[in-house]
């Protein structure tokens, strides 16, 4: 193993959540904190956080390896009031994740408003992530295709589109890994560029973040 690989600490990267209010923003931001489904989740006033830890899975074996990557996720409260305030979570963002409920054409239909406020008010590396989540509900009920997601997502420049469900946790994983994944890739490219040392994907050099606390 290089000096380089060594060396190289992966810090906290910044995940927030946005998108229109009852999409199922804050019942992914529990998947992601707790790994369960409360149907008791209430609507999120203001914004809320947590520190996780992703395991990557070893390229060979698929199994998960002692490679922990840290996160630090924020979830935003998606009603119109609260749109003003949510650029104030886009400090330093690694990913930002938009989410749209697949049997709602509404809230499909602001995603584009979304992205806009992302590309205008975050910093320019930050990766956009298009969601379509409650991928559980009965395909009678659906709105929006998965085609159609795929496309909005290529036509706006996202980083990356799928389809999540919190009820079931189907696409979580996967999504967590590829994020994780991700900050890993981009902290290894940063230290080759200024040499070996500890890494900020994020925020996590401001003073609360180092205490180990979100907010």
């Amino acid at each position: 193993m290089s000096e380089l690989q060594t060396k190289t600490i992966i810090s906290k990267a910044k995940v927030v959540f946005v998108g229109n209010s009852s999409v199922g923003k804050t019942a992914l931001f529990q998947r992601f904190d707790k790994k369960n489904f409360s149907p008791d989740t209430s609507t999120t006033v203001g914004g809320a956080c947590a520190n996780i830890s992703v395991s990557l899975q070893d390229p060979i074996s698929n199994a998960s390896s002692d490679d922990q990557v840290p996160l630090i996720v924020w979830d935003t409260a998606g009603q119109e009031s609260y749109r003003s305030i949510v650029p104030m979570y886009f400090s330093r963002v690694a990913f930002i994740l938009v989410v749209y409920d697949i049997t709602s054409r509404s809230s499909f239909e602001s995603v584009e408003g979304w992205f806009k406020l992302s590309k205008e008010k975050a910093p320019e590396w930050a990766k956009i992530i298009l969601i379509g989540n409650k991928a559980d509900l009965d395909e009678t009920s659906r709105k929006v295709t998965f085609s159609e997601g795929n496309d909005l997502c290529n036509k706006l420049g996202g980083f990356m589109f799928t389809e999540t469900s919190a009820v079931t946790g189907s696409g979580i994983k996967d999504l967590l890994v590829a994020i994780a994944t991700t900050a890993k890739e981009d902290a290894v490219t940063k230290a080759q560029l200024v040499g070996a040392g500890e890494i900020a994907i994020g925020e996590d050099d401001e003073e609360e973040e180092t205490n180990g606390k979100c907010c």
